[in-house]
This record gives structure tokens, C-alpha cells and sequence, in this order.
């Protein structure tokens, strides 16, 4: 087969069976019958050499195949409503776009729930998904279209082809329960690394930053439990003796749950530059400028005004 056995109506039927799990669903929603959408995924299964979607107990499932598939062919689908609509094609009330976004669990939580939020009021049908990853940038996912955006804080250079945009600058709190009594108001970078530290690790791997600045005074620390949690790590640092440090934004959010103190440290952190990245495919789509627009504006709006409230309090350091 080629591409003369497909039309648009093979590529809108593909879409909807994603977001309606049933034929019927999906033909009531495109306002054909039930035999027609039969006729059209049969001739996508054919094409593709794949079932693409297979019948469960929850429904009409995507296989593996056209979970693959998807990113690209709704790219497509994008790109061709913005050609046939004069270049922009996109609107937030009455689209229902399916944006993913990868991000750093600090983001995932800190930035992601305002832009849901502000998203749901501006298009409500248009879908977030956030998936996490470690240090390793998503590059070919970015590449490919699967991933619209990604957030993050790991990067300083990226290869050609991506667009960066900061979002706010963050910087480091030292916390620990608040009866921890190994804790002084004022300790030595010694003293400091004598301590027994929790730390969030992505990796799974026990070493951060923070041992890379101590080696460089010829200290190290001693590291005795690893979470990918942010939640989990300050649960730990509540009830066991151990410190940790965390992002100040991070330290904001959690002081209201637990039982913590900041304290400050004779060792220099450097602040850190969250930004969002996106390839130069998305570049110029109405759709996906809108997004970085909601995302730009609640790192602004949002979290940098909490970083100024916390430091004009004076409550880091």
C-alpha cells in the first residue's frame, strides 16, 4: 500500500480511538457510523501492518505500534489544520489537543498543577501529560514530536535544532527536622559534612552537588537514604535526624506539611536556571506557542514571586 490508500478521515479516526475507546464513541463524535470507522481502521491496520487497537475489557486498546505512531501522525493532523485555517488553526476554547511534557519531578510538582489549572480555564479540552525522566535529556523524543516541550533545570548547552526560553532561577535551602539538635545556628563547612544526609537522587546513585563541592574543600559526607520523592525525602528528614538540601521553591512548598528548619551552611551554592526547551518543529504553531505562553507566565507570576516572598523574609539563610 501507499499513501493514495490513505486520506485525512484514516488520520482523524486513528486520533479519536485514542481519546474514545470504542467505535461507537467515535462515530458519534464524528457524526458517521459504526461500519465506516470498522472500514477505516481496518484499512489503518492494513497499512501499518499492525492492529494498532485491540479489543479488551476497558475497551479498544492501542498496541504498541500506534502508541508509537501517535506523536507523529497528531503532529501531522496539527500541522495540516494550521495550513488549511491560514497558518494558525489553533483555538484554546474548542481544541482538544493532547500536549506531553517531560520535566524533572521538582517541575512535575511546583510548575505543572498552575499550568493545568489555567489550561482547564482557558481550553477545556485540551489534555496535559507529564511524564518524569533523570539527567539524560529526552532528545530524540523531542525530536520526534512525541514530547511538545520539556522542563528543565539539568542543561546549560543544547544541540542544534532546540529553542530554549529560562523561566526562573532557583536557588538551595538546607533543612532539617526541627529538633534536630546536631543542627547549629552556626556551623563549620566541617561540622557541615559530619552530618547524616537524605538526598533526592534521580539516578539512584548516592552523590550529588553537594559532594562534588565538598571534595573540592578535600570533605565528604555521609549519605544514608535516597529518594526520588520530594515528599518521601522531608517525611525522612522529619523523623529521622538526617538534613538535606533542596530547592528553595521545593523548601516552600514542603514547610507547611512537616516539621522542618532551614539552617545555613558555610558553602556556596550556586543558583540554578530552570528553563523550557522545544524543537524547532513546534517552533512556529500557534498551539504549542500558547502553551509556552501559560508556561512562562506561571513561572513568572508564581513561582518567582515565592522565591522573592522567602528571601525577603529572610527565611533562607
Amino acid at each position: 500500500m501507499d499513501l493514495r490508500d490513505l486520506d485525512l478521515n484514516h488520520l482523524v479516526v486513528f486520533d479519536q480511538l485514542f481519546k474514545s475507546n470504542t467505535l461507537v464513541k467515535v462515530a458519534e463524535k464524528l457524526g458517521v457510523t459504526q461500519p465506516a470507522i470498522s472500514k477505516n481502521l481496518a484499512t489503518l491496520r492494513t497499512f501499518f501492518g499492525d492492529p494498532l487497537f485491540t479489543r479488551t475489557s476497558e475497551g479498544m486498546q492501542p498496541t504498541i505500534r500506534a502508541k508509537e505512531l501517535r506523536a507523529p501522525l497528531v503532529l501531522a493532523l496539527q500541522k495540516i489544520r494550521e495550513v488549511i485555517n491560514g497558518g494558525s488553526g489553533f483555538d484554546p476554547q474548542t481544541s482538544e489537543q493532547v500536549f506531553r511534557i517531560a520535566t524533572t519531578i521538582s517541575n512535575e510538582y511546583l510548575v505543572i498543577p498552575k499550568v493545568v489549572e489555567i489550561v482547564r480555564k482557558q481550553a477545556p479540552g485540551v489534555a496535559i501529560i507529564t511524564q518524569t525522566f533523570m539527567q539524560e535529556m529526552p532528545r530524540s523524543c523531542l525530536e520526534s514530536g512525541f514530547y511538545d516541550l520539556m522542563i528543565s533545570g539539568y542543561y546549560d548547552e543544547f544541540p542544534g535544532g532546540f529553542y530554549r526560553q529560562s523561566l526562573y532561577e532557583g536557588d538551595w535551602a538546607c533543612i532539617a527536622s526541627s529538633s534536630n539538635d546536631a543542627v547549629a545556628d552556626e556551623m563549620d563547612l566541617k561540622a557541615f559534612a559530619d552530618l547524616k544526609f537524605a538526598l533526592n537522587t534521580r539516578n539512584g546513585e548516592l552523590v550529588g552537588f553537594v559532594d562534588r563541592l565538598l571534595w573540592k574543600h578535600k570533605l565528604e559526607r555521609k549519605i544514608l537514604s535516597g529518594h526520588s520523592s520530594w515528599y518521601a525525602l522531608a517525611r525522612v528528614v522529619e523523623s529521622s535526624g538526617l538534613v538535606a538540601v533542596v530547592p528553595l521553591n521545593i523548601w516552600r512548598e514542603l514547610k507547611g506539611h512537616f516539621d522542618l528548619k532551614v539552617f545555613s551552611v558555610p558553602l556556596e551554592f550556586s543558583k540554578f536556571t530552570v528553563s523550557q526547551v522545544w524543537h524547532e518543529q513546534t517552533h512556529k504553531s500557534a498551539a504549542h506557542k500558547w502553551l509556552r505562553s501559560n508556561v512562562f507566565g506561571v513561572s513568572q507570576e508564581h513561582l518567582k514571586s515565592q522565591q522573592q516572598d522567602l528571601l525577603a523574609a529572610s527565611v533562607f539563610r
